[in-house]
């Protein structure tokens, strides 16, 4: 299976992709905003100016794993060590861009160190808690489609269980189809035999089955 996964709830989860993909620049310039505001600065010129470089620079450095890497079991520790670092390299490519351009002169040195200090606490609880929404939406029962396999062999049966232990792929396999009998083909009470050939068409009709894998022989 190297298709792309598609996934009924497609809506749900292209909207929480874009919304992990525009939180981190969020975060990092509210937080910038509030820290003006509390210190009594107005946010404005070099500011903005700020804004709109981390708006520009933190969905690719600070840019989330994608959907497709995540586990089964959340990760938090990785994910956090992560984004502090993307953090920390966010920082040094806006010091070498103010350095550059002689604007660093013109920040409050107190609100950058502030700012610097308190964002990752923000942005790591928010991108925990956007994966662990993404997770459960990608894992939850309703997401997953139904599907049979005609034919019974080695290859079928690795793909049965490749699907079984990877719940992210969102495919929950029904059971077999093949003309041999179960005591022939040596099948488990987790290898469920299905029927015939001849049975798979009205079974499919039958239960709304949404995917149809062939592992016949030419």
């Amino acid at each position: 299976m190297t298709e792309p996964v598609v996934f009924k709830r497609s809506i749900a989860i292209a909207m929480l992709t874009m919304l992990r993909a525009i939180a981190p620049a969020i975060v990092a310039i509210g937080t910038l905003y509030a820290l003006t505001a509390i210190y009594g600065l107005p946010f404005k010129s070099h500011f903005m100016m700020l804004a709109v470089l981390v708006a520009i620079l933190a969905p690719v450095i600070l840019r989330l794993p994608p959907v497709t890497s995540m586990q089964l079991i959340s990760r938090q520790g990785p994910t956090a060590a992560g984004l502090m670092v993307r953090w920390v390299l966010l920082l040094v490519t806006l010091l070498f861009i103010g350095y550059l351009t002689k604007f660093s002169e013109d920040f409050s040195r107190r609100v950058i160190l502030t700012w610097a200090l308190v964002t990752p606490v923000p942005l790591i609880l928010l991108s925990l808690g956007l994966n662990e929404v993404m997770r459960r939406v990608m894992f939850a029962p309703s997401n997953a489609r139904s599907a049979v396999i005609a034919g019974y062999n080695d290859v079928s049966f690795a793909l049965a269980e490749r699907l079984r232990k990877n719940p992210e792929l969102c495919v929950t396999v029904d059971g077999f189809f093949d003309d041999r009998s179960a005591e022939r083909l040596g099948l488990d009470d987790e290898q469920r035999l299905l029927g015939g050939l001849s049975d798979l068409g009205p079974y499919v009709k039958d239960h709304s089955v949404e995917v149809i894998f062939v592992a016949l022989p030419m």
